[in-house]
């Protein structure tokens, strides 16, 4: 595994070039209630024009497994977002700018427009997220005022005290990217600590990952394992992921720790992390914390490939290849049909 000096936060690419967090990608949770009411009430209620009754009629529609029941559900967002509600129109604009929900095909510049009406309603959080959507269309189609809108947004979010606009900001001023000036790695030092200290697992994946590999200059293992353990003990699988490879192979000058990192580890593959994936490929390639076995070392290498999506384990191949040569082809077939089992990591619907 390849740790990056610079590392930018996880994303999706959508469509040719467009980049969206990854932390936002999972759809709003109806609002919890001991007496939900039925679909049919929630009908009802939404056809006397109760703009909330149709935001919450289209998550439960668009949680269907009904291809009709999910088109149904965009008709009603439509309904709540034409009366103002800012929920729909936030569901609307991530629904053109990332193209997924039936019925509606990618839009940026629609989608961009609702997420824009959606930000009446005060979230910082959605305050950075739009910024970072402007930004990255600005990259896309060489519009320089876009950029330098998408991060002012960014700002002003992390300024309100949005622990999200506070990782954006910080990456991009480390990278000098994304609509700013130059690198600077102290401003992106602050802001990444003040988003991990308010509890950013994307922030302190962040800061664990450099200061293990020195991007604020001395490398510095401990904080970086300070920073991976806050986000694992989150529950965050790249973090999970992370710990597991770094205390088993000792990489980075980490003190090594094959049976606390294999714990972290096997954490992720539940999840079907790709970094508990390789952590555990890794550990049985060279024995540490588990007997050395090529087969399960194979096993785990080549799910690292199906569900790294982002293409962050670059390594995974050619240690597959390596261990590829000690088995036979009924062997490798045979791990092949497990991991084809596997499943993908599915697509975004829904902005957060």
């Amino acid at each position: 595994m390849e740790l990056r000096r610079v590392f930018l936060p996880a994303v999706v690419l959508l469509g040719a070039a467009l980049w969206i967090p990854a932390a936002a990608t999972s759809p709003p949770a109806a609002a919890t209630s001991t007496t939900a009411p039925s679909l049919a009430v929630l009908k009802k209620q939404a056809a006397t024009g109760d703009p909330a009754a149709q935001v919450a009629l289209g998550q439960r529609l668009m949680d269907s497994k009904d291809a009709a029941d999910k088109v149904e559900a965009t008709t009603w967002y439509r309904k709540a977002a034409a009366q103002g509600n800012t929920d729909a129109e936030w569901a609307l604009g991530s629904a053109y700018v990332l193209g997924y929900w039936p019925g509606i095909a990618q839009d940026v510049p629609t989608g961009l427009k609702w997420l824009r009406k959606s930000l009446a309603d005060g979230s910082t959080d959605h305050m950075a997220n739009y910024g970072f959507a402007l930004d990255s269309w600005g990259q896309h189609t060489h519009n320089d005022q876009a950029m330098k809108d998408g991060v002012q947004w960014i700002q002003r979010a992390a300024e309100a005290g949005s622990a999200q606009g506070m990782n954006m900001l910080g990456i991009i001023l480390l990278g000098g990217n994304f609509g700013a000036n130059t690198p600077d790695k102290a401003d992106g030092e602050h802001w990444l600590l003040k988003a991990a200290r308010l509890g950013n697992a994307d922030a302190q994946v962040s800061l664990g990952q450099m200061y293990v590999v020195g991007t604020f200059g001395k490398p510095d293992a401990e904080a970086g394992l300070h920073w991976l353990r806050a986000a694992a003990g989150q529950g965050n699988v790249a973090a999970e992921g992370l710990l597991g490879y770094l205390l088993v192979s000792g990489d980075k000058h980490v003190p090594k720790n094959p049976a606390k990192g294999l714990q972290w580890a096997e954490k992720a593959v539940a999840k079907h992390g790709a970094g508990g994936y390789y952590a555990m490929g890794y550990a049985y390639q060279y024995g540490d914390g588990e007997p050395a076995d090529p087969a399960k070392a194979w096993y785990n290498f080549a799910a690292t490939q199906r569900v790294d999506t982002k293409h962050q384990f670059d390594k995974a191949g050619s240690h597959l290849s390596v261990v590829a040569a000690k088995l036979s082809p009924a062997q490798i077939a045979q791990m092949q049909a497990e991991v084809s089992k596997i499943p993908r990591p599915g697509k975004a619907s829904q902005l957060n």
